[in-house]
C-alpha cells in the first residue's frame, strides 16, 4: 500500500485510465521523442478549461509524468520533458500556481 492507503495495483490502473483517457488523445499521432516541454505544457494548459478539481488535474498530469521521466533516464527521450511545470493549486479557481 502507499501512504494513501490505496493499493498499488488499484492506483496504477487508475493512472492508466489517466493516460488513455487524457494523454493519448491529445498527443495521438506523435512520437515519443518528438514530445516536447512545450507540448507537455500546452498539454497542461488544456486541463485548465476541464471542469475537474485541481488534486485530480494533478493526477492526470503525473499520470503522463512518471512514463515520461522514466523514458528520460533509461534514455528513450532526450530531455526530461516532464520536469519544471506548474500544477494545479487547491483554490476554487482551479488556476495552476506560479
Amino acid at each position: 500500500m502507499c501512504r494513501s492507503g490505496v493499493r498499488f495495483p488499484v492506483l496504477a490502473v487508475t493512472l492508466i485510465l489517466y493516460v488513455e483517457k487524457y494523454w493519448i488523445p491529445f498527443f495521438s499521432g506523435r512520437v515519443l521523442g518528438d514530445i516536447t516541454w512545450a507540448d507537455v505544457d500546452a498539454f497542461i494548459s488544456h486541463l485548465e478549461g476541464l471542469p475537474l478539481s485541481p488534486k485530480w488535474k494533478n493526477r492526470i498530469i503525473t499520470s503522463g509524468a512518471v512514463p515520461l521521466k522514466w523514458a528520460f533516464h533509461r534514455g528513450m527521450i532526450d530531455a526530461d520533458v516532464s520536469a519544471g511545470h506548474t500544477k494545479f493549486s487547491g483554490g476554487l479557481d482551479q488556476n495552476r500556481h506560479e
